[in-house]
């Protein structure tokens, strides 16, 4: 699969999510990087939302749908979902910090080659290209004006003997609900992978 994140938009800020809040915690250090990867614990904490309006979101979650399919009849568990986001609002912000140390008595401005995102996205299609990344823009409607740029991520865990002999182990062992955990069967895994990126998709 190709970076989803290879866009000539800057990503301010990204997430791997699961689906799961069970040791899904980006780390103190990690959290010190100028743009790190947090997880699904930091998704829910800073209430994120995937906001691109309910037709793009028919689209989105049917061909998420087959991909997640595609990997169930694979046996696969543990893929996560990577999500950049390009911030248009601090996008400006950036640009006028930069503008004040441009020469002012440049007069065609059209020179520069730089795109805002605010163009109209590439509308999705239906067709089922697995290892493309998701491009879209949050709805007209939206509050918040954002690019998405959104991909499969560790799509190679082979659900086998000892991943089931791990679940087993946890179940006996753990006193949360053993369906929280990260290793489940793969319709299971699915199911809650589905249901999460679902329930934060408006």
């Amino acid at each position: 699969m190709r970076n989803i994140f290879s866009s000539k938009l800057k990503i301010h800020f990204k997430y791997d999510v699961k689906g799961s809040t069970f040791g899904r915690s980006a780390t103190d250090k990690k959290k010190l990087n100028s743009c790190p990867t947090l997880k699904d614990t930091e998704f829910l904490e800073n209430k994120c939302i995937i906001d691109i309006g309910p037709e793009q979101k028919l689209i989105f979650m049917e061909r998420l749908k087959r991909d997640v399919q595609f990997l169930v009849d694979q046996h696969k568990i543990d893929y996560s979902l990577s999500i950049g986001i390009h911030d248009l609002d601090q996008d400006d912000i950036e640009r006028h910090k930069r503008a004040s140390v441009v020469d002012m008595n440049i007069s065609d401005s059209s020179s520069f080659d730089y795109s805002d995102g605010s163009e109209s996205p590439t509308r999705m299609d239906d067709s089922n290209v697995f290892d493309e990344p998701f491009h879209m823009r949050s709805s007209e409607l939206s509050t918040r004006r954002e690019s998405y740029n959104i991909g499969f991520a560790d799509i190679l865990t082979h659900y086998n003997r000892r991943k089931k002999s791990v679940i087993l182990t946890r179940r006996r062992l753990s006193t949360s609900d053993a369906d929280e955990t990260l290793i489940v069967q793969p319709e299971l895994y699915a199911r809650r992978f589905l249901d999460f990126i679902d329930k934060h998709c408006i």
